[in-house]
């Protein structure tokens, strides 16, 4: 029997996390911390740096291989076009609902709009079932571009890992012809595909510079 779970986790007095979750009766969970440092600033990122910067309301799954949020090179569904071009996530959350009706999805994770630069931190519930962690935030303003994870796996051959970091970049939606933080509306027809976004807001000599950075910890 399915059973569906849904929980408010406060992290500070001006921010919660909302989980909706489908676990299994029959099937053991495991608990992860997730801690996000937001690295994005005028200091890290001077080119172009946008007056009053913020990151859109996080969403974020685990899933298993039958579903994806995003992914390099697919184009945007309708729910990622309207995050990354205006941090709405009423669409996307209907995407998800399908997919946890379908059972390709066993957690929704929310997060309020994050503060830039910043961290934040949470406990989470997954099983075997649904290993693949993924999310997405806008970054604002933009014309389309967001920051996120995709398709990570916190097993490895059969089990489950005990901690892994990693950067997070962004992506540029590939709905709209936007070149920067303030460009004007321009939606891309035909609709480009999913990529990194690789522009100088992003990009130096060195490579591209990450949003920030995520860590992933077992609890035991």
């Amino acid at each position: 029997m399915l059973r569906i779970v849904k929980l408010v986790v406060s992290l500070a007095a001006t921010m919660a996390v909302s989980f909706s979750t489908l676990l299994s009766a029959d099937e053991g969970s495991v608990s992860y911390q997730f801690s996000f440092d937001v690295v994005w600033s005028a200091e890290n990122n001077p080119h172009d740096f946008p007056e009053r910067p913020h990151m859109s309301r996080l969403i974020g799954i685990m899933h298993h291989s039958k579903f994806n949020l995003f992914r390099d090179g697919d184009t945007a569904s309708s729910g990622l076009e309207l995050v990354a071009e205006n941090g709405r996530s009423n669409i996307l959350k209907a995407e998800i609902d399908d997919g946890l009706r379908r059972e390709r999805i066993g957690s929704l994770i929310e997060v309020p709009g994050i503060a830039v630069p910043g961290s934040f931190s949470f406990q989470f519930e997954t099983t075997a079932k649904h290993p693949l962690l993924s999310f997405v935030t806008m970054l604002a303003p933009s014309p389309d571009w967001f920051a996120g994870i995709s398709d990570l796996s916190l097993m490895r051959d059969g089990e489950w890992i005990d901690s892994v970091g990693l950067p997070v970049w962004v992506w540029d939606s590939g709905t709209d012809f936007g070149e920067s933080y303030l460009s004007p509306n321009q939606d891309a027809q035909p609709q480009q595909s999913v990529r990194l976004l690789s522009s100088r807001h992003f990009l130096t000599a060195d490579g591209l510079i990450p949003v920030g950075y995520v860590t992933l910890t077992k609890i035991d």
